[in-house]
């Protein structure tokens, strides 16, 4: 094969790298290899495999990788109106809790090009300086070991290796080296690694690296502190940054460090001062989907439900397409007395969800659904839908603690007899039909107490930390004359949620029994 033939197929190699078809790009390299001798044209397919692998490897990260859960997409927070017990009829609570939703990932499908782990061998070492030796090869390696086969001690060894052919003087192998220590678990050393790399002129993903190495550790003040030395060292918190803006000195373009402080401040619980920095962003980036979704969350939080459903609506037109979105803007409509345009925005959630892959996520996802569709029916006196709709959430998720406990209370609502029927009247009813129907009416009642007991016992096995079971297995109780259990759930209603007013009521009135008694 002559030297035209050789650089030939380097350049067809070259062409499929440009267009995308990276497999094709390695497999073609890795035939030349084998037919050519040692030459420039042989380093030249050297190298572009290598970066083709490496492309790879980025293109297709396993799901635990650290550069996966620094690129999780935006929290979406889910509501859960929660429903109790009251002595006359119904009393719901809002009761919300976030969920997460986070990206599909595909894992590496490059099994011919798995390293083996364990401790290296001499000549494994060797090939490590060899490869250390060249720059672009290295790199490309590097990528491939970090991303793809997750072997963080190999990638280790040849970012540390080519750290000292350079001398410590580029930053980048020193930020790779971090991440290898971050993931190892040698914060320390990954910290030092890290300051090292932003001392040689480490660019903005050095620094976005380094945060998220700090947030995962729970040190949320130096990682403050970093994103203020990467914001200039002007600005000493969130009043500063936004005075700047007003007075026309934005502190960066980039508004990646922005975005990093308003996480910091939503993880330590201050949610205003990320509020306010996710706003700014909006303002600089109209396209920020996490930051919209964060405003979005927080003015629902804020009962402001009718400011919220235009984030969120933005969201949609962002094509920002999920599930998790559309639940979101139904209940936004529903606290804001849409009742005609939550229940579509329901609906469309619900297709969207069974139509994606079915995972435990996607299931939580859909049982979240039906259960907001249960309060809507709840509110709006439709007690036997919602109690379908409890069913359904069950079916989907059997952990779900809430659909369990309303259940337990449309299970008495649903059974108890009505007392304006018209068999319930006095003078309705034969005499000689009386007793009999008062004894039917009497199982019925307490046929329908041992089903919500049962339901009561897995909300509270789903969910210790629920109060709604407790208390409402302390009015069961006081229902049946059984004090001294109504006394023991009560207290454990008290013990999570001190605050509960009709658990104080119900305790207050159990003590004046139990004195008399």
């Amino acid at each position: 094969m002559g030297h035209g033939d050789d650089a030939g197929g380097v350049h067809r190699a070259a062409r499929l790298f440009r267009i995308g078809d990276l497999e094709a790009c390695v497999d073609l390299c890795t035939k030349s290899l084998e037919s050519l001798p040692s030459n420039a044209i042989t380093a030249a397919a050297t190298a572009l495999r290598a970066h083709a692998i490496a492309a790879i490897a980025l293109r297709s990260p396993p799901a635990d990788s650290e550069r996966s859960r620094h690129n999780q997409s935006p929290a979406v927070s889910i509501s859960r109106p929660s429903t109790a017990f009251a002595r006359k009829g119904l009393s719901s609570r809002s009761d919300i809790r976030p969920s997460e939703s986070g990206r599909l990932l595909r894992g590496s499908t490059l099994g011919s090009l798995s390293v083996s782990s364990g401790r290296p061998s001499q000549s494994e070492a060797s090939d490590i300086q060899q490869i250390a030796s060249n720059t672009a090869i290295a790199r490309a390696t590097f990528i491939h070991l970090f991303e793809s086969s997750t072997d963080s001690t190999r990638a280790l060894e040849l970012a540390i290796c080519s750290s000292r052919l350079c001398r410590q003087s580029d930053w980048w192998w020193e930020m790779q080296s971090g991440r290898c220590f971050a993931r190892l678990g040698m914060l320390p050393e990954a910290q030092d690694a890290f300051k090292l790399a932003l001392s040689l002129g480490g660019s903005l993903i050095c620094r976005m690296h380094f945060i998220d190495m700090l947030v995962r550790a729970g040190d949320y003040d130096n990682a403050l502190e970093v994103c203020r030395d990467g914001l200039g060292g002007q600005v000493a918190g969130v009043d500063a940054v936004l005075a700047n803006e007003r007075a026309g000195k934005p502190v960066t373009k980039d508004q990646g460090l922005l975005l990093a402080m308003a996480r910091i401040y939503k993880e330590k619980k201050e949610h205003e001062k990320a509020f306010r920095l996710f706003k700014q962003v909006i303002v600089h980036d109209p396209t920020s989907v996490e930051a919209i979704a964060n405003v979005g969350t927080h003015l629902f939080y804020e009962n402001q439900p009718e400011l919220a459903i235009k984030y969120f609506r933005r969201l949609i037109e962002l094509g920002v397409n999920s599930s998790e979105v559309w639940n979101n803007l139904g209940l936004c409509q529903f606290y804001a007395q849409d009742y005609d345009g939550c229940i579509p925005c329901f609906e469309r959630a619900l297709s969207i969800a069974s139509d994606a892959d079915p995972s435990p996520a996607k299931g939580q996802s859909v049982a979240d659904i039906w259960y907001n569709l249960s309060h809507v029916n709840i509110v709006l006196g439709d007690l036997c839908h919602a109690h379908h709709c409890l069913r359904l959430a069950i079916s989907q998720c059997a952990d779900h603690a809430e659909a369990w406990n309303n259940l337990a209370v449309l299970e008495v609502q649903l059974r108890e007899p009505d007392p304006f029927s018209q068999d319930s009247q006095t003078g309705t009813t034969p005499r000689g039909r009386e007793s009999q129907s008062l004894r039917t009416a009497i199982e019925k009642v307490q046929a329908s107490w041992d089903t919500a007991r049962s339901y009561i016992a897995s909300a509270s096995r789903v969910n210790p930390g629920l109060y709604e079971p407790w208390y409402n297995a302390a009015m069961l109780h006081f229902r049946t004359g059984n004090l001294h259990q109504s006394y023991v759930s009560v207290t454990k209603s008290l013990e999570i949620n001190p605050a509960h007013v009709e658990s104080k009521e119900l305790m207050k009135s159990l003590k004046e029994l139990l004195a008399v008694g």
